[in-house]
């Protein structure tokens, strides 16, 4: 991948060179136009514009980061745009275990982080119990871990009909820290009755990688 340089300022009737036309105009083009690719760049220079996707041929996601060389933090590629990766488990699923975080027949939600780094992710879960005024919760997390107690929201549910839903029932965390291939899920919890949930979404986008 051609490195950014800063484009040089031309003086009046100066011989322009194909070496001079090459560096500062098609490597610069090529710097802020890479092709997708499944890795970012090794050994990359301050202002290096990358793509990252999960497939060359049929990605879920596409993503664009462009190196902060003088960045503190260490995860110094920068996201600049792309849409949120979306995973979804529609069936409606349950369980009558009570007390503990666990996982649903079809686990998750999840996301297998592609690269370390800062992510911010969003899920929510429609739900119902056979019980009334039993409370389900949902809470977000890393693998089978416990969700801590700023990304869990719950629902007292009084009938069948009742889901969480939009600024009802949306969690969010920014998970700092992130490994590369950590997963990151929805886990599920009640304290009664036989819990479902159903149209189970989250959307997740990167903050900062390396």
């Amino acid at each position: 991948m051609a490195s950014w340089t800063s484009p040089r300022t031309w003086s009046t009737s100066e011989l322009v060179t194909s070496a001079m036309m090459n560096t500062h105009v098609r490597d610069n083009l090529n710097a802020i136009s890479p092709a997708p690719a499944t890795t970012l760049p090794g050994s990359p220079a301050n202002g290096d514009w990358a793509i990252l996707v999960d497939s060359t041929t049929v990605a879920t996601y596409q993503w664009m980061f462009r190196y902060n060389g003088g960045s503190s933090n260490a995860d110094k590629w920068e996201f600049m745009g792309g849409p949120p990766v979306l995973v979804t488990v529609d069936t409606d699923e349950s369980t009558a275990s009570t007390g503990s975080w666990l996982n649903l027949t079809t686990s998750g939600p999840n996301f297998t982080a592609p690269v370390a780094g800062v992510y911010d992710v969003t899920a929510c879960a429609g739900t119902w119990n056979s019980s009334a005024t039993a409370i389900n919760y949902i809470g977000l997390t890393t693998a089978d871990g416990t969700p801590g107690a700023a990304n869990i929201t719950a629902v007292t549910v009084a009938t069948a009909a009742t889901f969480l839903r939009d600024s009802l029932g949306t969690v969010s965390k920014r998970y700092t820290g992130v490994a590369a291939s950590d997963v990151l899920r929805l886990r599920y919890q009640t304290n009664g009755g036989t819990a479902h949930w159903l149209n189970r979404w989250m959307r997740i986008l990167p903050v900062r990688v390396s």
